[in-house]
């Protein structure tokens, strides 16, 4: 996507937004014991969950009343201005664990651009965030994907733990997967894992059956920091392999046979 130019009008959109999502990520870290609803096998939502997508759609709605919507537990809305891509909880089952690696996910796009991203983790205290053409960041600070040889580097791998009828083609690739990376890891959101990727704590990561909010936020935020993706989409489901350049095309001759 082409890159959006900082003006005063994103800039002011940007800070709102940082703002409003250290207030979100308080509200998850002051909730315990947060009730639990099953979707569908193996997939829930918190109170949490929808509490936290609601504080944002509104507020985004009150300061922005024109723009539109697609977030995991509301879906879209339609709307004449620029679109917020939103996950309030990526990483569900981490949460209702304790697992520290859950995260607010969300993507801010003007006619068809990404403009800026966030994904705050607030039990790790951590923001990472990219704006369109200047770069990615972790806390402020700049952050790039890794420059190690794949024999040295980690990959972050997620079972189709809904879709356990792919669970065997997935273990195949694991195992071919293990003949180029040194080591492999699962974090539980696909959003934290692109962040990853992105700073360089990982070199590669793949993960079948997303959605465009599990992922928005974290493509924009790899870019940024240099590295590299293939999407193969079906019908609004995607599936990821994203990596450094240095470990791209061995990720992507095993994962996507290309």
């Amino acid at each position: 996507m082409d890159s959006l130019p900082l003006d005063a009008h994103l800039i002011e959109k940007f800070l709102f937004t940082m703002d409003l999502l250290d207030k979100a990520g308080a509200h998850l870290l002051s909730v315990h014991d947060a009730r639990l609803k099953v979707k569908a096998f193996n997939d829930y939502v918190t109170d949490a969950d929808v509490a936290v997508e609601h504080m944002l759609v509104e507020s985004i709605k009150k300061r922005y009343p024109y723009d539109g919507f697609f977030t995991e537990e509301e879906g879209e809305m339609a709307g004449s201005g620029g679109l917020w891509i939103i996950d309030p909880v990526d990483g569900t089952v981490d949460f209702m664990n304790g697992y520290p690696d859950y995260c607010i996910s969300l993507c801010y796009r003007e006619n068809g651009s990404d403009a800026f991203s966030f994904v705050t983790a607030p039990a790790r205290g951590e923001c990472f965030y990219a704006i369109s053409g200047q770069g990615a960041y972790l806390n402020g600070k700049r952050i790039y994907v890794s420059d190690i040889e794949s024999s040295k580097g980690l990959i972050l791998m997620v079972p189709p733990h809904r879709r356990h009828e792919y669970l065997d083609d997935f273990w195949l690739r694991m195992r071919s997967l293990y003949e180029v990376f040194s080591d492999m890891r699962s974090i539980g959101s696909a959003a934290m894992s692109l962040c990853y990727v992105a700073s360089g704590r990982a070199s590669a990561y793949y993960e079948r059956f997303l959605h465009l909010y599990d992922i928005a936020a974290g493509l924009h935020i790899l870019n940024e920091a240099g590295g590299l993706v293939q999407l193969d989409v079906k019908d609004g489901i995607y599936d990821v392999s994203a990596a450094s350049k240095r470990s791209f095309e061995s990720l992507r001759r095993i994962t996507c046979g290309c």
